[in-house]
């Protein structure tokens, strides 16, 4: 994590896999895209205490570490990194309190990725924080959506038009003005 004048923000440049005979390994990012992503100052705090709390932990532990070079931010209570299929079982189990139904975790990356959309954020800037190496794959995901959004922004514009497409007389004077 980075903090630059108050902003922060998370680099993604590794991941941990499970492969079959070889256990958990770190491998790059899918696709190799690594970056930084830009997180809330909240979330920063939050990011910061849990690794706070990691380091202290490593330093109580110390030859009983897992690996004495690296502190992972999601591992275990002697710092090895939990498995890939661990967050999923936790989201399991946290559907099943918070009764959320059949909502897989991968559907809250869907769920991101549209709610950027419909605040009307710049596609190149959603396609940049999920990580997708060129903009086609989020058109290709996601094109259905910005559709519909750009639907909606027409209906939007109909307060400007009477019945027989005059322009309504409450239409502001400077409005064309700015054309």
């Amino acid at each position: 994590m980075i903090e630059k004048e108050g902003k922060f923000a998370v680099h993604f440049e590794q991941a941990i896999a499970e492969e079959p005979g070889k256990g958990l390994v770190i491998k790059s990012v899918k696709n190799n895209v690594s970056g930084y992503v830009a997180i809330p100052e909240d979330l920063a705090n939050m990011l910061k205490e849990h690794i706070k709390e990691k380091r202290r932990h490593k330093f109580n532990l110390q030859n009983q570490w897992y690996d004495p070079n690296k502190v992972f931010l999601f591992s275990n209570e002697i710092g090895k990194p939990i498995r890939p299929d661990s967050i999923s079982q936790w989201w399991i189990r946290f559907k099943k309190r918070n009764n959320l139904g059949n909502i897989r975790f991968h559907d809250l990356r869907h769920l991101s990725v549209t709610f950027l959309i419909h605040k009307g954020l710049p596609i190149k800037t959603i396609s940049d924080r999920a990580r997708h190496t060129n903009i086609r794959t989020t058109m290709n995901l996601y094109g259905h959506i910005i559709v519909e959004i750009d639907e909606l922004a027409a209906e939007h514009f109909s307060i400007f038009f009477d019945q027989k497409m005059q322009i309504k007389k409450f239409c502001p004077k400077n409005l064309f003005s700015l054309l």
